[in-house]
């Protein structure tokens, strides 16, 4: 991407497909390539002083994105790298999913109480648990 945000790489999508549509494309700003993620990410690195090697973080169409700007220069031009990606990607588990796993871990937890409370009960019948602790060995002075 160019310093007035005109780009010069395009993303990997079905509208860039032919070279037709790529030469059509390539020299516009994000704006005119009908990119609006890409476009509010680079009003968000010059909002915040086009920081270097930061992850931005902005809003588009009421979903979180990140965008990471790597500024590159070619001989005398300024260039940038841009990365964008929806922060859904990056989440591992929702809330959904995290109420799911507590769940299971609580019911795991329950099954394994009851399990060695019967273990326990075997052990205290034998006779076994007796003889625990074990007597100290006493030794001679």
């Amino acid at each position: 991407m160019t310093p007035d945000s005109r780009l010069l790489g395009l993303l990997r999508h079905p509208r860039f497909e032919s070279d037709d549509q790529i030469r059509a494309s390539v020299l516009k700003t994000a704006v005119e390539n009908e990119l609006p993620y890409l476009a509010k990410a680079f009003q968000q690195w010059q909002a915040d002083g086009r920081p270097e090697g930061t992850i931005l973080f902005f809003a588009n169409d009421g979903e979180h994105w990140l965008g990471f700007f790597l500024p590159i220069r070619f001989g005398d031009q300024q260039l940038a790298m841009v990365t964008t990606a929806p922060r859904h990607d990056f989440v591992l588990v929702s809330a959904g999913d995290m109420l799911a796993l507590t769940t299971l871990f609580a019911a795991l937890l329950l099954v394994a109480f009851m399990l060695s409370h019967r273990v326990a009960r075997r052990v205290v019948g034998t006779g076994l648990a007796r003889s625990w602790p074990p007597t100290p060995l006493r030794f001679r002075q």
